[in-house]
């Protein structure tokens, strides 16, 4: 098994920093703080930091075009212009005020994926939903807690999805046309220690890597057969996601939170909130683009 550790990318303190996608015709690592209510852009080359405030928890985020983001907050899909900072609403869900979007992505279609959970995180109470092109809304799943890293295989035969509390990485069988899901088999199981299967992505091989909320770091697994292959050590105890940005996307980015840290931890650990960044040895690809 590859080691690796993880160096600083971006000292910033978020709360629960996630969802990082690379924008490559801009250059910039988009990165959200759900908590503290942010969208951040970040150019690794220059180092400048921009930020954008939005009116409630902010999910995750997909790119629609040139500055322009689909941007999951609480229980709205809006386009952010990140140009001239206008927010537009495409489409609202009725929820339940406790629940919020969480974990959210495109298939190659364009159709908005959303995985939603409680604010307190309680067991069950979340789904996951798709978002057609002309602004349907479908429940896929139900009964979920908190529904985060997911991503189609290279050959688009398949969906995996990790719901954190079963502590899996699932596998469902997916048909494109019809945007369904069926036959879930748990492909990677984890040990309940404290550590928590959280973001997820997948590399250029279909080779996935996770990020481990307790266990500061992010594990790379094959999907068939379930072997642990790398590991990157990350100087935070939450790790909350990963995805591949960067020339030719061979950077492997990292979020973290400080959210749930005691004082006693986040002294030991004063970088927890930051983004982080390996060279794995492998490369990932471009995220799909929101059609909405």
């Amino acid at each position: 098994m590859k080691q690796f550790e993880a160096q600083l990318e971006l000292k910033i303190e978020t709360s629960l920093g996630e969802g990082p996608l690379w924008h490559s015709k801009e250059g910039k690592l988009y990165f959200v703080d759900i908590v503290g209510q942010k969208v951040f852009g970040y150019n690794p080359v220059t180092s400048h930091l921009s930020g954008w405030s939005l009116p409630s928890y902010v999910g995750a985020i997909a790119e629609r075009g040139r500055h322009d983001l689909a941007v999951a907050v609480k229980n709205q899909l809006i386009s952010l212009n990140t140009e001239i900072r206008k927010q537009t609403t495409l489409l609202s869900l009725d929820l339940n005020e406790d629940i919020r979007f969480n974990e959210c992505k495109c298939d190659r279609l364009g159709r908005y994926w959303m995985g939603t959970m409680h604010v307190k995180a309680e067991k069950g109470a979340g789904a996951f939903y798709r978002v057609d092109l002309d602004g349907s809304v479908t429940q896929v799943l139900s009964n979920l807690s908190v529904p985060n890293g997911f991503c189609w295989s290279l050959d688009n035969k398949f969906l995996y999805h990790i719901d954190s509390f079963d502590y899996s990485v699932k596998r469902f069988s997916y048909d494109e046309a019809e945007g369904t899901i069926s036959k879930p088999e748990a492909v990677i199981t984890f040990e309940e220690n404290g550590t928590v299967p959280d973001g997820m992505c997948m590399d250029q091989r279909g080779m996935l890597w996770i990020a481990m909320w307790g266990g500061s770091k992010v594990a790379c697994y094959d999907p068939t057969s379930g072997q642990l292959l790398a590991e990157v050590k990350v100087p935070a105890p939450h790790v909350t996601s990963c995805n591949f940005g960067g020339d030719n996307f061979s950077t492997l980015y990292i979020t973290t939170a400080r959210l749930g840290l005691t004082n006693e931890q986040l002294e030991e650990f004063p970088l927890s909130g930051s983004v982080f960044s390996i060279d794995v040895g492998q490369k990932g690809f471009e995220l799909n683009h929101c059609g909405l």
